[in-house]
């Protein structure tokens, strides 16, 4: 038999391995089924993280717990740095208005592929670092005198 008998696909998921700058562009919260393999449905939140030198986008995907030790409080902790605040699981409003604060901020992210081979599993985020010379002066040079 010479035709090939698997439909048409394609995985348009980019497959990174590594360390990479990455922007936050916002989510999404969908339904999907439990990730356990146990049967039901679950909530998700999908994170979306630009990363410009690849020019893919990358998702990452938390469970809506709200436990102390749940991924997403996790990541929102690395993602917030300073501006972390128990008080952003108190409700929805005060969650998502956090969450909404995070889109543009950029972050250093670390990427592998998942056992399966078929996304990109981040395995850590970290904000990115200011630069050095916010808010201070930089003397102007020309021919070696300040001017």
């Amino acid at each position: 038999m010479d035709t090939n008998p698997i439909p048409e696909f394609e995985n348009t998921n980019a497959i990174l391995a590594g360390t990479y700058e990455a922007v936050f562009r916002g989510c999404d919260v969908i339904e999907r089924p439990k990730f356990d393999g146990s049967p039901g449905m679950e909530t998700v939140i999908k994170l979306y993280f630009e990363v410009p030198a690849e020019e893919a986008t990358i998702t990452k995907f938390d469970n809506l717990r709200l436990s102390p030790r749940s991924n997403l409080r996790r990541d929102l902790r690395q993602m917030s740095g300073a501006d972390y605040r128990d008080e952003v699981f108190n409700n929805r409003a005060s969650l998502w208005e956090h969450i909404q604060s995070l889109i543009g901020r950029a972050y250093t992210i670390h990427c592998e592929p998942a056992e399966s081979g078929a996304f990109t599993k981040i395995t850590d985020i970290v904000a990115a670092r200011k630069t050095a010379s916010k808010g201070k002066k930089i003397a102007l040079l020309e021919d070696g005198i300040p001017f």
